[in-house]
């Protein structure tokens, strides 16, 4: 692949992640402007409300608290969708299930609403995995993390009654754990591309299928496009290879009868 190509492939997949992290942000923004009454979130050990596992995760108790979610959850979502795109659903799924139901078991009483449990999931799981990947742009975003929401360590503490520090805690722990299981995941960035064969490389006939009787033939384990395109191309090789078997064949013989010559003498 050029390096126009994957210039283009990383800028479309740049623009994807924003984009898909971009409506994650505006359906939690649209269910806010919903005349909702009332809090439909985590009311912990109380059975009759369990449906706020899967709710309160998408309301806020005001726009304020709403627009300090926004940002972070908007940038760690991005950055989980660009490095590791094949993850993005379960990792969110699970952050959501699990950091819900550990506050709905341990949680202070209340209603707890809010997106800062998932936010502190993904900050946690994209700093575990850098320091488990070493890879070096995935180390600057979580450096990115650290400069602009390092104050974000003290939400794990209970400092303030109407903060819900529970969903902050659980949300770092679990991240970590998820880290640590999806440790061997690959990097976006770091995918290998295919590498085509050279033209200059000695190809074996039992390499090459042709497709459609004539008019294209591929590698069998490559992906590439060969050479041969034609198949006056085919012909000429075939003819090559026939020649350099005879002119081969004819020197080996010379060799022989050298030698055969020298034995008699």
């Amino acid at each position: 692949m050029s390096k126009s190509s994957t210039e283009q492939l990383e800028s479309k997949h740049l623009r994807n992640s924003m984009f898909f992290s971009l409506l994650f942000c505006a359906l939690i923004v649209f269910i806010h402007i919903l005349p909702i009454k009332g809090c439909h979130g985590i009311y912990p050990r109380e059975f009759t409300k369990l449906w706020g596992l899967l709710t309160s995760t998408f309301l806020h108790a005001n726009w304020q608290h709403l627009w300090s979610n926004i940002g972070p959850l908007y940038l760690f979502m991005a950055g989980l969708f660009y490095y590791f795109p094949n993850r993005v659903l379960i990792v969110t799924a699970a952050g959501i299930i699990l950091v819900n139901i550990s506050v709905w078991i341990s949680g202070h009483a209340g209603c707890h609403i809010g997106a800062s449990g998932l936010i502190y999931f993904f900050a946690a799981y994209l700093v575990t995995m850098a320091f488990f990947k070493r890879q070096r742009n995935l180390a600057a975003f979580t450096l990115i993390i650290v400069f602009l929401y390092g104050s974000m360590i003290w939400g794990i503490f209970p400092t303030k009654e109407n903060i819900s520090w529970e969903s902050h805690l659980f949300g770092a722990l679990w991240g970590i754990v998820a880290g640590i299981y999806f440790k061997k995941d690959k990097v976006w960035a770091d995918t290998p591309e295919p590498t085509p064969k050279k033209d200059n490389q000695d190809i074996d006939e039992s390499e090459l299928k042709i497709i459609n009787n004539e008019e294209y033939i591929y590698y069998n384990n490559h992906s590439t496009t060969s050479m041969f395109k034609t198949s006056t191309d085919i012909d000429n090789w075939l003819n090559y290879k026939e020649i350099k078997y005879n002119f081969e064949e004819s020197e080996s013989s010379k060799t022989d009868k050298t030698n055969n010559n020298s034995n008699g003498q």
